[in-house]
């Protein structure tokens, strides 16, 4: 009995396990195609090879110009900070409009199981929290035009991060803030915990400088842990 080749190809083709098909191009002729290709949940490392990402889902359409800061809440949920109308939104599969302040831009916000969640407004510098019952309740005014950033810290209070006379106050659960730092010329645009508690990292703009602070009662003492270009 005599079994064809064409028959005995299709029948080891069709027993072999399922392998990728692999192809080949470069990121230039690939990216400059007169026809471009449309990546979806794909992504092109910078040497041009092609790998699959994370599936990309809508969670919300908001009304609103820009979404300037998401953070994750407790359960799934998420927050939104958002401009120009200074909304703050938060959902889970839908989304509500938590607060609203008619005017300005939220492009701070964070959650912390003891602040609670904090949003800052620019311009205006002022900080809010969202109590419990859904209002915002004015915590701090800086005095500054615009609340770059927030940082919780261990004990729940709340550091934060203005422009442009660059000072960084300090927000305690309850009562008034105070300035612990004020950077020379600057924004103070970022911060970050080196030590959680004990030494606090932020940088500024436009000088581009990283300070180091060692935390204590009072103002701070302070170096510059690195000066960028």
């Amino acid at each position: 009995m005599r079994i064809s080749g064409l028959f005995l190809l299709a029948s080891l083709v069709l027993a072999a396990p399922a392998a990728a098909v692999v192809w080949t191009a470069t990121g230039r002729d690939l990216l400059e195609a007169e026809t471009p290709p449309v990546l979806d949940n794909v992504r092109v490392d910078h040497d041009g090879t092609l790998r699959l990402t994370d599936a990309l889902v809508t969670l919300a359409e908001l009304e609103a110009d820009a979404a300037w800061r998401v953070v994750a809440g407790p359960g799934g949920r998420w927050y939104a900070g958002t401009g120009s109308s200074g909304r703050l939104y938060t959902g889970g599969r839908e989304p509500v409009l938590a607060a609203e302040l008619e005017e300005g831009e939220i492009l701070a916000l964070l959650h912390d199981s003891r602040a609670g969640l904090i949003f800052g407004l620019t311009p205006g510098g002022t900080v809010h929290r969202l109590r419990p019952d859904g209002v915002a309740e004015a915590r701090l005014e800086t005095g500054e035009d615009y609340v770059h950033a927030l940082l919780a810290g261990p004990a729940g209070e709340v550091y934060v991060a203005t422009g442009p006379a660059g000072r960084l106050y300090r927000l305690p659960p309850t009562g008034p803030g105070e300035v612990v730092f004020t950077a020379p010329r600057a924004h103070i645009a970022s911060l970050a915990w080196l030590e959680p508690g004990r030494v606090l990292l932020a940088g500024t703009s436009p000088d581009g400088l990283i300070y180091r602070l060692d935390l204590g009662p009072g103002r701070a003492e302070v170096s510059v842990l690195y000066d960028t270009p």
